[in-house]
């Protein structure tokens, strides 16, 4: 099962959640406050490089339809 982060919009905290891929769009409840009201992050992912620096990235799954880059986007 995958690991989801969450914060709660009402008490500000950020807590994790191992949920099924099916149900990652579903509130989670807080465990301080007990609030459904909570948002679901984007997973990041450390990659370290030869030069034993490491960056971060964010995965996402959309792009825009300008192919090589004319909107700018790139």
């Amino acid at each position: 099962m995958p690991l989801y982060e969450y914060t709660c919009l009402e008490c500000h905290r950020s807590f994790d959640v191992f949920k099924k891929f099916s149900e990652a769009d579903e509130p989670a409840p807080c465990p301080r406050c007990g609030s459904e009201e909570t948002v679901r992050h984007l997973p990041v992912f450390v990659v370290h490089s030869s030069g034993g620096a490491a960056s971060t990235e964010v995965a996402s799954g959309g792009g825009c339809a300008c192919g090589a880059g004319g909107c700018g986007c790139h």
